[in-house]
């Protein structure tokens, strides 16, 4: 579990390290898409976005003040 802050760097990790970074930049442009698509769908902005890859479950949430919380369950 990851909180990110609005530039994409984190800021409290369950889980520190190299992959952690990379993961919380993603995790920003994650919702940031998200944004975009439903946007152009005339649709809210969303408040998370959910991945499901094989076993794995990936969790992107708006905390709002650009902050945001990224978690992966197995």
């Amino acid at each position: 579990m990851v909180v990110v802050d609005p530039s994409g760097l984190p800021i409290a990790s369950s889980a520190p390290g190299p992959t952690t970074m990379a993961a919380t930049a993603m995790a920003s442009l994650t919702l940031s898409a998200a944004n975009r698509v439903t946007t152009n769908l005339g649709l809210p902005k969303p408040t998370d976005v959910l991945i499901e890859a094989g076993d794995a479950t990936v969790v992107v949430q708006c905390l709002g003040g650009g902050f945001t919380l990224s978690a992966v369950f197995g």
